[in-house]
């Protein structure tokens, strides 16, 4: 029987050796391999900088409105967004009644010219004919009185010439600098009534950045600083004088360049470099 069962025992005794086999074998890694660069500090200057944030206003805004009323609104040329240079006419009135006016004080004011000179003519003789005795002195004294009161007459009319010229020049609205227009009221065929803004202009272009610092920072920042808002950068052109007591922050007010992707009535974060130190620095990567 030992000769029958022994190749089924050696059968057994092989698969049992084949399993132990396995179980003995290395398993496989399937974790990534990382990848370790080494790299020495080296002594730079790093630059310390101040957090801020705030608006992005005009330098200065103006106010174009009419000095007149009661006319029509004829012809508007501009309009928002427009470069306008100094002396532009943006915008004009039905000037017709005014330059008839015009006419008026002209005609005027030559009339008094003329009652002036035979005023002025009539006194000299006056004071011939006084000095001769041909002339009473209260009657001589009567044409050179006419004289001076023909002088008066005619600064008046100069008076009324000068105010009447004035009025047709506020019928067109002009540019009082270079800059860009930034609101518009103004309409063909309005009547406009007197102090009626027709535009609004941000004077030669220029923004600022009215940075708000934080008041533990604020002794640090002083005109001249270079600010950095995204990938823009203004210089600091002054500082308010103090703090605002209720949000306990000091502005500085930063002059950006006039390439700037910024515009009025944006909100910014950015920072004002207050200075550099000597620090350790390794390669960003």
């Amino acid at each position: 029987m030992r000769s029958i069962h022994l190749p089924a025992a050696l059968a057994v005794l092989a698969l049992v050796l084949a399993a132990c086999g396995r179980d003995s074998a290395p398993a496989a890694s399937s974790g990534a391999v990382l990848t370790v660069t080494a790299s020495l500090p080296v002594k730079a200057e790093v630059a310390q900088r101040v957090s801020a944030s705030g608006g992005v206003q005009a330098w200065q805004e103006v106010s174009i409105g009419a000095e007149i009323g009661g006319y029509r609104l004829a012809d508007v040329r501009a309009d928002v967004g427009d470069h306008v240079r100094k002396g532009q006419v943006l915008a004009s009135l039905d000037a017709s009644v005014l330059e008839a006016d015009l006419r008026q004080a002209e005609a005027g004011r030559a009339e008094a010219a003329a009652a002036l000179a035979e005023a002025e003519a009539n006194a000299e003789r006056a004071r011939s004919l006084k000095a001769s005795g041909a002339l009473s002195g209260r009657e001589a004294d009567q044409l050179i009185t006419g004289a001076a009161t023909a002088g008066a007459r005619l600064q008046s009319a100069d008076a009324h010439l000068a105010a009447a010229r004035l009025r047709v020049s506020f019928a067109q609205f002009r540019a009082p600098d270079d800059g860009i227009i930034s609101a518009r009221s103004a309409n063909p065929g309005q009547i406009v009534s007197a102090g009626t803004e027709m535009f609004r202009m941000i004077r030669r272009g220029r923004l600022e950045w009215r940075a708000e610092v934080q008041e533990r920072d604020f002794a640090r920042v002083r005109a001249g600083l270079v600010a950095t808002i995204g990938d823009v950068k203004g210089r600091v052109r002054t500082v308010s004088p103090g703090i605002d007591p209720r949000t306990r922050t000091g502005t500085a007010y930063v002059d950006l360049p006039p390439d700037s992707p910024l515009r009025a009535g944006m909100f910014a974060e950015g920072a004002i470099e207050v200075g550099s130190a000597q620090g350790l620095a390794v390669p960003e990567k």
